[in-house]
């Protein structure tokens, strides 16, 4: 099985974070990875999904996750709330939002419950 590689804006703000931050390691502790899947990944040669890599680097270097849903970008508080609140009762607007939080691609427990 292959997996797509980092797309070119989560490269990008890697690539200015290692810049900023002076080293590779230093982006890889702030952002949760070992300092040889950045570079592995930088490289273009992760062995495996690079999806929750994505999230981290974007959640970490920027604060701000894309949402497919809404078509904005908001702050990893903001998704983390509206993915983790009760379904809502208020309107049917609400409830749609929240089904699309369960199955979204940024969705951690989403991903965690594909793999097993």
């Amino acid at each position: 099985m292959t997996y797509s590689q980092l797309d070119a804006h989560a490269t990008a703000l890697l690539e200015t974070a290692i810049d900023r931050l002076g080293s590779i390691k230093a982006v890889a502790d702030k952002i949760g990875y070992k300092r040889s899947s950045l570079s592995l990944a930088r490289a273009g040669k992760y062995p495996g999904d690079t999806h929750k890599l994505r999230i981290a680097i974007m959640e970490n270097l920027t604060g701000l996750v894309a949402c497919p849903y809404l078509q904005k970008e908001l702050t990893a508080a903001d998704c983390n709330q509206y993915r983790n609140r009760p379904i809502p009762t208020s309107s049917r607007a609400e409830v749609k939002h929240w089904q699309a939080c369960q199955n979204c691609e940024f969705n951690p427990a989403k991903n965690e419950r594909k793999a097993s």
